[in-house]
């Protein structure tokens, strides 16, 4: 599969939950229903609360299973826009960007800068639109400089 086929994907995540959207190609002026035709696919972080450590590390099984399964649903990606919620260590997309670091180098390499939003009071279409225009920038930086004579 060229690069240029490969999906662009929008990760949101929380604590306790993850949404995956693929995405198409970062196009000016495209709605969320151009960009994402599909329902998100769905992660629920299931912890036991008791056994949780007060700096988040990444020590616990369900923190991993949690990451791995958002890992397999980013392994196509040509461009991965991850939005998060909070500051510091209560972001989980700043967790998530560290367990890519450490056992999928190959996804944190196409991770753009991390987002923040409140993913509390943000619908589906404003999340898709947060990260196209992310993928947006990404794609207008990444092109050469044309200088017209």
């Amino acid at each position: 599969m060229s690069p240029q086929s490969l999906p662009n994907i929008i990760v949101a995540v929380d604590h306790a939950t993850a949404k995956v959207f693929r995405a198409g190609p970062a196009r000016a002026g495209a709605s969320a229903r151009e960009i994402s035709h599909d329902a998100p696919q769905q992660f629920r972080h299931h912890i036991d609360r008791q056994q949780q450590d007060a700096d988040r590390d990444e020590k616990h099984p369900e923190d991993i299973t949690f990451f791995e399964q958002i890992a397999g649903a980013c392994i196509d990606a040509d461009r991965i826009v991850l939005i998060g919620h909070g500051h510091g260590q209560s972001n989980a997309a700043h967790h998530l960007i560290a367990h890519f670091s450490a056992h999928h180098p190959e996804l944190a390499d196409r991770v753009l800068p991390a987002l923040t939003a409140d993913l509390s009071h943000i619908t589906d279409a404003q999340l898709i639109e947060l990260g196209h225009h992310a993928l947006q920038d990404a794609a207008r930086s990444s092109q050469p400089t044309q200088y017209i004579s």
